[in-house]
């Protein structure tokens, strides 16, 4: 007697379990398709801003001058890069550089990166910058260096310049606070409080 009712409970038991294995299987199975869309949306708006940057920058090669372009990015950490060499695997083939939106700065994941070639020179100016503070209480920011990607804007504008570099013409896309602070001037601001 004992063991029929130690078969039914366990019998009972391992039924519940398999349900519940098959409900988690089949809550992560939704959660990977629901986080695959999402990525792909993003994906799909930032691929929108890289059209209107391309075509900002097809006329300006043609028109020569500078133009700004409005972006709207699906949030904060999308970043705008150039390659001039080494392409992202798999894009850009046979063009002299390479234009990328990307999640990360190296471009790695073909699922989140957006990239157009060009058959001329093309440059994302971004700045390396240092912090500090002085022994007066001032803090002060000074470019270091140049990089060749910049954070897009979840809301702002980029600048696309034509420009002579090093006896060639270069379409330069600078982010929306390039001026003073990015043309390398030391900046110093008081500390607050």
């Amino acid at each position: 007697m004992k063991n029929k009712k130690a078969v039914k409970f366990l019998g009972e038991h391992t039924v519940n379990l398999i349900i519940t294995v098959i409900v988690v299987v089949i809550l992560i199975v939704l959660v990977v398709k629901v986080y695959g869309v999402i990525s792909e949306n993003k994906l799909k708006k930032v691929a929108a801003q890289l059209e209107k940057i391309v075509e900002a920058v097809n006329k300006i090669n043609e028109l020569g001058g500078e133009s700004k372009v409005e972006i709207f990015s699906p949030e904060k950490g999308w970043l705008l890069v150039t390659f001039p060499f080494a392409f992202p695997e798999g894009e850009c083939r046979g063009e002299k550089s390479c234009l990328c939106v990307c999640e990360e700065a190296e471009c790695g994941d073909p699922k989140s990166r957006k990239c157009e070639g060009f058959d001329f020179d093309i440059k994302v100016r971004g700045f390396v910058r240092t912090v500090g503070q002085r022994e007066t209480g001032e803090r002060y920011s000074v470019v270091i260096g140049e990089k060749e990607s910049i954070e897009l804007p979840v809301t702002g504008e980029i600048t696309v310049s034509k420009e002579k570099d090093k006896e060639r013409d270069q379409i330069s896309i600078y982010g929306e606070s390039y001026g003073q602070v990015d043309k390398g001037d030391v900046i110093y601001y008081k500390i607050e409080g």
